[in-house]
């Protein structure tokens, strides 16, 4: 499994990437302005994110990412994007960000169809697996507003 440091700066100063990780090729922890720099195909690849929680320089690559979910979908090359962390987290993401206001809700986008986006939340000690050999564990984190971690734990073969 391969984890790639996309951006890991605490600002979003000009030249700074902020936090984003590439777990594998369909998975990001965090969607900070480091996933900005990532290309069209592996951006188009990224079918889970994990948030850690939401302050904008951990969130502000979602808008791209929802934005080529729908792209791709009107062009029959996408399936959806599955947005994982605590529920306080996930609602204030719904709620400040893909609220029709800020940016579209993808989770309510097709209406004829599934939709595009999915907010799948978890709790502490829980699993998610992203490719065959790999499952990440949502871990306990102490921070200013709701937050976690997470631990990206390789399946013995």
């Amino acid at each position: 499994m391969q984890i790639i440091v996309r951006g890991c700066a605490g600002s979003m100063a000009q030249g700074a990437k902020t936090t984003c990780f590439s777990v594998g090729q369909n998975a990001l922890i965090d969607a900070g302005t480091g996933l900005h720099h990532m290309g069209e195909d592996e951006l188009a690849a990224i079918h889970q994110v994990l948030i850690t929680h939401a302050h904008l320089d951990h969130i502000v690559g979602l808008t791209t990412l929802t934005d080529m979910v729908s792209f791709g979908h009107r062009h029959g090359h996408r399936g959806d994007l599955r947005i994982y962390g605590v529920p306080e987290v996930l609602d204030a993401i719904q709620r400040n960000l893909f609220n029709e206001m800020v940016w579209p809700d993808f989770a309510r986008l097709p209406n004829d169809q599934e939709p595009l986006v999915k907010f799948c939340p978890m709790q502490v000690g829980e699993e998610v697996q992203i490719v065959p050999d790999t499952v990440v564990q949502m871990v306990s984190a102490n921070h200013m507003v709701p937050a976690c971690g997470y631990l990206v734990k390789l399946n013995a073969a």
